[in-house]
């Protein structure tokens, strides 16, 4: 096991500690979530649109009440690595206590929300979902001490077999006959497998909940520092999910299940590489000289937007073919929608990584107001040009985001000194790298498609190509950005041998 750096550890530490997150996350992450794919498309055969989306409805009301009363005390634990026991019990009591009491609000009066959003019978899973939200409430402060202490191996492996569960689970009930309970069954059997590995199996309960005088100075420190936090967080949360409630609203539950799965499949990267990436950059600025850490940042990003520009690219590229392959007719908007929410997965992580950033380096007013400037610009977006159709909801996510990334450029100007130029530039290599992609995937799809060949072979042909198309343009475009992952992958499984 790792140990995590020393105070002002040099940026290659962070880099190998990065790469190291990579690497778990491509082996236990990605390759769960590939078969938690599998299990979603076969979900699709059982579970209509309408019901998956009243779910997808019920689901971010009861995340909402969620997100509402949290103070982000994980963020504070973060910030304060050498904290003990007594302050990590402060913020298990902050975390859990106030949850408790918005999730049994939101049991009593939350299905009289269905009809402002075109989903009247969202409250009848109202009350699975909380079951599992709390259970989520519960296993995130054992969790933030795996992460704090850099063991996220420990983390991606938990993840992992939580998705496993939540396929199994959710296949098996939707078999029979189960419909949209299938998924309120799966994410309440994914929620309990990630506690028991985290909470009972790899972390000690006096590390996160051992009882001690309960002290007020620390909590009033945990509010002070969690309420810009909270603000932010919040908003992050309302961009992405705050989003599927006016496309209920606008397009109906049909719809809003088109969209919710078109853009949990764009989201895949950016939450099983992207997310897990930052949560290690989060941990890690905490640890570096504040000298050092606006290069770190930098020289972090250009890893990270190399690593996801192809994913996301790629995604998009081969939208109408997994389409084809894979969903039946009254799925058919997937294929459109994903091409417009790829973008996403690209920019994203990057707006997490910034964001995490300013949060550790104690500028979290800073960090929540680019949240709360995302989230607006979302809302008039989607109340403006997403009402038009619903690709154009989807389109509209995508101009946001690439907005966020605008916005973050001008905070670290004003927080760092930052040029957007330097900021920008290094993002740019891999985009063009993936031109080759776009060109390859693009006339494989025409080419094959012509010859009327099965979806399942221009989707893999595709794939194929791809990769080596960006290969090449990596190879022309981003030859320093390509030539350094790799030896920072090289030299970090030589020191994973040898530790």
């Amino acid at each position: 096991m790792s140990s995590p750096p020393a105070p002002g550890a040099a940026t290659p530490s962070l880099q190998r500690a990065t790469v190291r997150a990579s690497v778990w996350t491509i082996i236990t992450g990605l390759g769960t979530r590939f078969l938690g794919v599998i299990g979603t498309l076969v979900l699709t055969r059982f579970v209509l649109p309408y019901d998956y989306g009243v779910f997808s409805a019920a689901a971010v009301v009861a995340s909402t009440a969620n997100q509402l009363s949290t103070l982000n005390v994980g963020t504070y634990i973060l910030a304060h690595p050498r904290s003990g026991r007594d302050v990590m019990f402060h913020a298990t009591l902050l975390h859990i206590l106030p949850g408790l009491v918005a999730l049994a609000l939101v049991v009593s009066f939350g299905w009289r929300l269905g009809a402002l959003f075109d989903a009247p019978t969202l409250g009848k899973y109202l009350p699975g979902m909380v079951i599992s939200v709390v259970i989520d409430r519960a296993l995130y402060m054992p969790e933030r001490v795996l992460v704090r202490t850099m063991r996220f191996g420990q983390v991606s492996v938990s993840r992992a077999l939580g998705e496993l569960t939540f396929t199994g689970v959710s296949i098996v009930t939707a078999q029979l006959g189960w419909g949209g309970f299938a998924l309120v069954a799966g994410n309440i059997a994914r929620s309990a497998m990630r506690f028991v590995i985290v909470a009972i199996l790899y972390v000690n309960w006096r590390d996160w909940v051992e009882v001690t005088r309960v002290r007020w100075s620390i909590l009033r420190d945990m509010v002070r520092f969690g309420v810009p936090v909270a603000v932010g967080s919040l908003a992050g949360f309302g961009v992405r999910r705050w989003d599927n409630l006016l496309v209920s609203r606008f397009f109906g539950p049909a719809v809003l299940g088109n969209y919710n799965l078109a853009y949990n499949l764009a989201d895949i990267p950016a939450v099983q590489v992207g997310e897990q990436i930052s949560d290690v950059l989060q941990a890690a600025f905490s640890q570096i000289e504040h000298g050092d850490s606006s290069k770190a940042l930098l020289r972090s990003l250009s890893i990270l937007s190399f690593i996801m520009t192809p994913m996301a690219v790629g995604l998009g590229c081969v939208a109408p073919a997994l389409s084809e392959a894979f969903f039946t007719k009254s799925w058919a908007g997937i294929g459109s929608m994903l091409m417009a929410l790829a973008a996403i997965s690209f920019t994203r992580p990057i707006g997490n990584t910034v964001g995490a950033y300013l949060q550790v380096r104690r500028h979290p007013r800073l960090a929540a107001a680019v949240d709360v400037f995302t989230l607006a610009l979302l809302m008039a977006t989607l109340w403006t040009l997403g009402r038009i159709s619903p690709l154009w909801a989807c389109i509209s996510v995508g101009i946001v985001f690439a907005v966020r990334l605008l916005a973050c450029a001008a905070v670290l100007k004003k927080v760092e000194g930052i040029s957007p130029a330097t900021f920008l530039g290094p993002l740019l290599p891999p985009v063009l790298a993936a031109l080759p992609m776009i060109a390859a995937t693009y006339g494989v799809y025409r080419g094959l498609s012509a010859l009327h060949a099965p979806p399942v072979v221009v989707l893999v042909a595709q794939v194929v190509v791809g990769a080596l198309g960006y290969f090449v343009g990596a190879k022309i475009v981003a030859r320093p950005q390509l030539d350094g992952l790799l030896a920072l992958v090289r030299s970090s499984l030589r020191r994973e041998k040898t530790a």
